[in-house]
This record gives structure tokens, C-alpha cells and sequence, in this order.
């Protein structure tokens, strides 16, 4: 290299993001309404895009936990031929492959409180059925193995307390006495028949089941096996996740039905991630709007610094420095649009939760969050948004660092 060649002088990092920010001193309004544009589009991204997480963590959370995911539900296509009986358990405890075993017990039956009756399906369940199920406990606890108890759902529940109207009348039903009698199928002599059969003991009410649907009465496995009856179904648990799957394999081959909660989370999770990317779509038509929007205002500042783009030419700026300027910029424009667009989305998504939370309690509904906020699309909005910036101020800032100084300084 020649030693008479002039060293072109760099504009340092620091320099280069105090000319950047002074730029939005001197244009604050048309700044900050780009900005806005670009935050209204990353909020609508960010509203629908959590809206759809928050209804998905809504349904996953109701049908699934740890133990429900690993438990299948055996189903006999048909009783008479081929009931669900011991034999089967001893079939799946032979596999090594579960770690528990729930035989279901259910019959149709008659509930008497204080002389109403109601005809009810009895079923009796272990006490680790509800785990298991994933099913939710209002009031009250799940009925002892050893205790004359019983757990009821809510239906059961409202009538008992005589309908909706009277649902916060503050009568209480834990404690209460009840009768049950049993419809016991019978078959003598090859024709089909009743029988009634009166529980030999009186129950007490232990519980409630949260948003339990039907008129369902779950009492402990004990108190109804004596019926002799096949088994309503069984729920088996896994060891782990591979052996959900040899286990189910084993059912199928015994010519039983089984479903896992697996496998309505799997086809949950598909229907949610096409609904996410739909209401993606509709988010990122705003965006493009904005990021024209964007290029207009990028395009507008390079033809106002024309004059100062010739200067800092004149005094032998590099190209290079100039496209970083204003691809710093918009960088930033890009950065404070994602950030108040989380800002602007997190508060409508508040909003918009609180007014269906008052609606929903109103109405006697429940409580939930509509919305959920995973911290990975926190980040991913903000860096997204930084991109958008740099992308959108590539190719003015290019423009600008390719222009002759002696026309840049005539310019007006």
C-alpha cells in the first residue's frame, strides 16, 4: 500500500448510535408514528399468537397431567362374549410393563336423599382413579376405600340443591346421608332380567367433582365388587412413555379397545398449531402494511440528509459507516416497534382477559386465562422486529452510501 494514500477515517460504533438517536430528536413525531405502526402490528401478532397458546394451555391443562398421559383406558367391544375380568389383569401385570392397574365397576342405579330419588350410574373406582382420570375434586375429597362414602359431580349436585337458581344458596351437601340401590343385569336361563339389590349400608357424600358431567356417583371399588359384575372398563398405567405403546399393542391383540389422553393432546396440539399460524397470518397482513409504511419514512429521511450524507462524504466518511447509519436506525425503529408492541399486547390481551373474566363470573362461570406468554416468543418478537428494521433499511441505506458527494451537497 502506497504511503501517500489517505487512511479513510471510521466513525466509531459509539458515534454511529449517537448520530442515529439524534435523528429521532429532531423527527419525534414522524419517529414515534413509526414506531406505533410498527408496535400496533407486532401487538396484533402478539395478541392472536398468545390468545391461541392460552386456549391451548387452557384444554391441555384440563385433559392431561403426568399420570393421565401414561394411562390407558380399556374398553371391551363386547361384554357378553368377552368381559373384562381378572384375567385380563393378570394378562397386563404378566407384560412387567405397568405400574398400576384400576378395574372400574359400574352399574345403574338409584340414589335416594332425604326421599328424592334419583336414577344415577354408580361406578366404583379405586382411589387413585381421579388422578389418573385427571378429573378435579370442587369440594369435599375423594371417598375413603374403607369409609361408607361417596363422591358425587356437580349435576348431581345442582339438583340436589334444586337447580341453577339455587346454586349459591349456601346449602350444603357435604355430610348428607344417602341410599343406593343397585340394578344388577341377570340372566337366568338364557333370558335377560333386573335385579334390585339395596346397598347394605347407608353412604355419606365425601365430594363434588369440578364440571363433572351426568349423573355419576363414584363410591370405593370394596363397596361394589361383591355385584360380581365385569368390569365397565380399566385404566392401566405405564411405566413410561415406551411402554404406553407396547402395552397398547398387547390390548389390541387380546381384541380390547384402548385410548390414551396421548393421543387427544397429539391431535390438540396439531388442531392448535394450525389455528396459531391462521391467526399468525392475519398478525403478519398488519405487519406488511407497517414495513411499507417503514420504507416510505426510511426513504423520506435519506432524501432530507442528502445534503448532510455530501458532507460527511466531502470529509472522506466511508460508505460502509453511511449504510450502518442508517441501517442503524432503522434497526432501532424496528427494536422500540417490537418492544412497545408487546407493551400494546400484553395490555389489550389484559383487557380483554379481565372483560370475560367479569363475564364469566357473572354468568357463574369459571375463572381462566385466556392468554399465555411462552418467554422463547417473548424474544422471538423482538428479535423478529430488529430484523424487520435492518431488512427494511438495507437497501435505502444502501442507496445512501452509493451517492456522489458533489451531487449529494447540490441537492435541495
Amino acid at each position: 500500500m502506497s504511503a501517500s494514500r489517505k487512511k479513510i477515517p471510521r466513525i466509531k460504533i459509539v458515534d454511529l448510535v449517537s448520530l442515529s438517536l439524534r435523528n429521532f430528536k429532531v423527527k419525534t413525531g414522524r419517529t414515534f408514528l413509526t414506531v406505533l405502526g410498527i408496535g400496533v402490528s407486532f401487538a396484533t401478532i402478539f395478541f392472536l399468537i398468545s390468545l391461541g397458546y392460552g386456549l391451548q394451555n387452557i384444554l391441555l391443562k384440563e385433559i392431561s397431567s403426568e399420570e393421565a398421559l401414561l394411562t390407558l383406558d380399556v374398553y371391551s367391544p363386547n361384554q357378553t362374549a368377552m368381559p373384562l375380568d381378572n384375567k385380563f389383569v393378570e394378562a397386563m401385570r404378566a407384560t412387567g410393563k405397568v405400574s398400576k392397574i384400576d378395574p372400574i365397576i359400574a352399574v345403574q342405579g338409584q340414589m335416594d336423599v332425604s326421599n328424592t330419588a334419583f336414577e344415577v350410574l354408580i361406578q366404583g373406582v379405586s382411589q387413585d382413579f381421579f388422578k389418573s382420570s385427571n378429573q378435579k375434586i370442587k369440594k369435599g375429597g375423594a371417598p375413603k376405600e374403607d369409609g361408607g362414602e361417596v363422591l358425587i359431580t356437580s349435576e348431581l349436585e345442582e339438583l340436589l340443591n334444586g337447580g341453577r337458581a339455587a346454586r349459591n344458596t349456601g346449602k350444603e351437601i357435604i355430610g348428607a346421608n344417602l341410599k343406593l340401590t343397585y340394578y344388577v343385569p341377570d340372566q337366568t336361563d338364557g333370558v335377560e332380567s333386573v335385579k334390585i339389590v339395596e346397598a347394605a349400608e347407608p353412604f355419606k357424600i365425601s365430594g363434588v367433582l369440578e364440571n363433572g358431567g351426568g349423573n355419576y356417583v363414584y363410591l370405593p371399588f370394596s363397596k361394589i365388587s361383591n355385584l360380581n359384575l365385569p368390569y365397565y372398563r380399566v385404566k392401566v398405567l405405564a411405566k413410561d412413555g415406551k411402554a404406553l405403546e407396547e402395552i397398547k399393542n398387547k390390548i389390541v391383540e387380546l381384541g380390547f379397545n384402548a385410548s390414551s389422553v396421548a393421543d387427544t393432546v397429539d391431535q390438540a396440539n396439531k388442531i392448535f398449531n394450525i389455528l396459531k399460524i391462521i391467526l399468525a397470518f392475519f398478525g403478519i397482513s398488519a405487519l406488511i402494511v407497517s414495513i411499507v409504511g417503514m420504507i416510505n419514512t426510511m426513504t423520506i429521511a435519506l432524501l432530507e440528509r442528502t445534503n448532510e450524507i455530501g458532507v460527511m462524504k466531502v470529509f472522506g466518511i466511508a460508505e460502509g459507516d453511511v449504510q450502518k447509519l442508517f441501517m442503524l436506525e432503522s434497526t432501532i425503529i424496528g427494536f422500540l416497534g417490537g418492544v412497545s408492541g408487546l407493551i400494546m399486547g400484553y395490555a389489550f390481551s389484559q383487557i380483554f382477559n379481565l372483560s370475560i373474566l367479569f363475564l364469566a363470573q357473572a354468568l357463574g362461570g369459571k375463572a381462566v386465562n385466556l392468554f399465555y406468554y411462552p418467554p422463547w416468543f417473548i424474544i422471538a418478537i423482538i428479535v423478529f422486529a430488529s430484523l424487520v428494521g435492518l431488512i427494511t433499511g438495507y437497501f435505502p441505506s444502501r442507496r445512501a452510501a452509493r451517492l456522489d458527494p458533489l451531487i449529494a451537497l447540490r441537492y435541495k
